[in-house]
């Protein structure tokens, strides 16, 4: 269970094995226009975060809200970390490290 971290709006299939990742910056993108704007805490401990999920390269990702991802959880979970970084981390001349 990943809980918000593979958030998808809309009607969604019960399980994918394509990309969800396009869904969830979608998702992201239209919170950022509501009330509900940088409800996720993007920090620079993120990144390694996100990596230390993907180091256990899981094969399903249950969202709680959107399609169950079926595939190389690791690479989506990587992918997604660039999603956040883009849409919830601050200017990149903040000097904060993201590597």
């Amino acid at each position: 269970m990943c809980s918000d971290l593979l958030r998808q709006n809309g009607n969604c299939a019960a399980v994918v094995e394509g990309d969800v990742i396009e869904r969830c910056r979608q998702a992201m993108l239209e919170y950022q226009t509501g009330v509900l704007a940088d409800y996720v805490p993007y920090s620079h401990r993120t990144a390694e975060n996100m990596r230390r999920l993907a180091a256990l390269e899981p094969r399903t990702l249950a969202a709680i809200h959107g399609s169950t991802f079926t595939g190389d959880g690791a690479q989506a979970l990587r992918d997604l970390d660039i999603v956040l970084r883009d849409v919830f981390g601050p200017p990149a001349e903040s000097g904060l490290p993201y590597t």
